[in-house]
C-alpha cells in the first residue's frame, strides 16, 4: 500500500487521505448529491476518487476488518464492518429515518425510475403524527427535529433546500437512496413496535393516573357531603 502512495503526486495523496477521512466521519459516499447553487444533482466528486483508487481503498479498510463496498445500482460507496450508523443514532433521529423510509418507497413507487425522491417537513411531520411516534406538544419538538435533520444530512441521508434553521413546514427536503442501506423492512417494524407501543403505554399510564385522580377526588367531595 505504501508503494501505491509513493507513487501519487502530492495532490492525489491529500485527495485520497481526505477521502479516508470522509468515509470514517460518514459511512457512505453518493454519486450524485444536491447542490443549492445549481438546484441539481452534479456528479460527486468524493465518488469519483472512491472510483479511481478503489483497489488501494479497499486494502487499506480491509486492514482494520472493514469493507468498502459500492452499491452501482444505487450510486453509492460505504462501509461495512465497523459501527453502524443506526447504533450512533439518537431516538428522535431513528424515527425520522423510520418516516424517511415510509415516504421514500410510496414516491418511489409512484416513480419507479427516481434514485432521489422529494418531500417536506410538513408530510414528515404527518407521518409522525399517523402513526403516534413523537410528541409535537413537546417544547423540546423543533429543537430536536432540526438536531435530527443535521445528523442525517452528515450521514448524507437527506438534504434540505433551506437552512436546517429555517425549515418549516413547506421546507422541502431530498431523501437519498442511502435510507435502503440504512434500514429495512425488518427494522421498520421493529422500531414501530417499539416506539409506537411506548407511546400507548405512556398514555395508558396517564389516562389511569387521571383515573385515579378523579376516583380520589369523588371520594372527597362525597366525603364532604357526608359532613
Amino acid at each position: 500500500m505504501i508503494p501505491y502512495m509513493d507513487e501519487l503526486k502530492e495532490e492525489e495523496r491529500r485527495e485520497v487521505t481526505q477521502i479516508i477521512r470522509t468515509l470514517y466521519d460518514q459511512t457512505y459516499v453518493l454519486e450524485r448529491r444536491y447542490d443549492r447553487k445549481t438546484e441539481r444533482f452534479p456528479m460527486n466528486r468524493d465518488y469519483r476518487l472512491c472510483e479511481r483508487h478503489l483497489e488501494f481503498l479497499q486494502e487499506y479498510f480491509r486492514i482494520g476488518g472493514v469493507e468498502l463496498k459500492e452499491n452501482r445500482q444505487l450510486g453509492i460507496f460505504y462501509l461495512e464492518g465497523m459501527e453502524t450508523i443506526g447504533e450512533k443514532l439518537g431516538r428522535i433521529a431513528t424515527l425520522y429515518v423510520l418516516v424517511l423510509k415510509l415516504l421514500y418507497d410510496e414516491k418511489v413507487s409512484q416513480a419507479s425510475t427516481a434514485m432521489q425522491v422529494f418531500t417536506t417537513i410538513a408530510e414528515i411531520h404527518d407521518k409522525i403524527t399517523l402513526f403516534r411516534l413523537w410528541d409535537r406538544s413537546n417544547p423540546r419538538y423543533l429543537t430536536q427535529m432540526r438536531e435530527a435533520v443535521r445528523l442525517l444530512k452528515r450521514y448524507q441521508i437527506i438534504d434540505t433546500f433551506e437552512n436546517g434553521q429555517d425549515l418549516e413546514g413547506e421546507s422541502r427536503v431530498v431523501i437519498y437512496p442511502t435510507i435502503h442501506l440504512l434500514l429495512r423492512g425488518e427494522d421498520i417494524r421493529a422500531i414501530l413496535e417499539k416506539y409506537s407501543g411506548q407511546k400507548e403505554e405512556a398514555e395508558e399510564e396517564n389516562t389511569e393516573e387521571e383515573n385515579v385522580e378523579e376516583d380520589n377526588t369523588e371520594e372527597e367531595q362525597t366525603e364532604e357531603e357526608r359532613r
